[in-house]
């Protein structure tokens, strides 16, 4: 029941990120995060008006390991991208991983990399991926990520030996990007949950259910940032009481930006939603 719409973004470019399973011995794998992934490159293609040849990897079940994961975000995506006029927007579904020295940090965790020994060696820094996103140049931003980094599975496992994940905690950087949105699962401390009833990451499922129309809080045919805001971490109906009815955990989604008022996605009077 994908919603379709006459959005068309010809310069738009996008990098969809799904790791499910993880080469590391013990290494939970991420459940839902390949059918994540495959949802959100639909949506955009369908609803948010990107043209599928411009969404990254070309190849939706390929290998997401440290180099490949590098060199799509460092060299790939850039050759993609027109300066100025592109709007970029890049998905991650997979874990993430605080690093276990004296200055925390949060990483993705490719493929080929144990979830509990994560470095600069090994993992994308989430700072540097930001950095990297900056050097674009782009029209705007945005980042959804359904990962955390506690160092817990989405189903609350632990991923880290001998540690707690409040003693482990990793605060989001903010992006210091110009037109930049980011849409974060769970805060700093808590874990981003899977709702295995719906075969999703609780996040994914909700911020696709907004895109779908739920987020249109005013009823005027499209979603802005600050509409999906309030879905995502509507405490009656949205991510924090679904998590805490199916997992007795907390999760409230962060939402970043500079532009709070930008429209994700727009409904004309003859669009209709199936």
């Amino acid at each position: 029941n994908i919603p379709a719409t006459s959005m068309d973004r010809p310069n738009a470019i996008a990098v969809v990120m799904g790791i499910q399973n993880y080469a590391a011995e013990g290494a939970p794998d991420v459940e839902c995060a390949r059918r994540d992934a495959r949802y959100v490159r639909e949506y955009l293609t369908q609803t948010l008006g990107f043209r599928e040849e411009n969404i990254l990897p070309r190849s939706p079940d390929g290998r997401m390991t440290f180099a490949e994961m590098r060199t799509l975000i460092q060299e790939k995506l850039p050759s993609y991208v027109k300066e100025g006029t592109s709007e970029v927007f890049v998905y991650y579904s997979g874990h993430g991983a605080p690093s276990t020295g004296k200055e925390k940090r949060a990483y993705l965790v490719p493929s080929d990399t144990a979830p509990n020994f994560v470095s600069d060696a090994n993992a994308y820094r989430l700072s540097q991926f930001y950095e990297d996103l900056a050097a674009l140049n782009a029209e705007s931003v945005t980042v959804a990520l359904d990962a955390c980094f506690t160092g817990q599975a989405g189903s609350g496992e632990m991923m880290l030996r001998q540690a707690s994940p409040l003693a482990l905690s990793v605060e989001n950087p903010l992006l210091g990007i110009e037109n930049a949105t980011g849409f974060l699962a769970s805060g700093p401390e808590q874990v981003a949950n899977w709702y295995p009833s719906k075969k999703h990451g609780m996040f994914t499922y909700f911020f696709l259910k907004g895109l779908k129309g739920e987020a249109d809080l005013n009823d005027n045919r499209k979603v802005a940032v600050r509409e999906m805001k309030r879905y995502l971490t509507d405490e009656d109906r949205g991510v924090p009481y679904w998590s805490g009815r199916v997992h007795q955990r907390t999760q409230t989604p962060q939402v970043v930006s500079q532009d709070p008022g930008g429209v994700l996605v727009r409904y004309g009077p003859s669009e209709t939603q199936n």
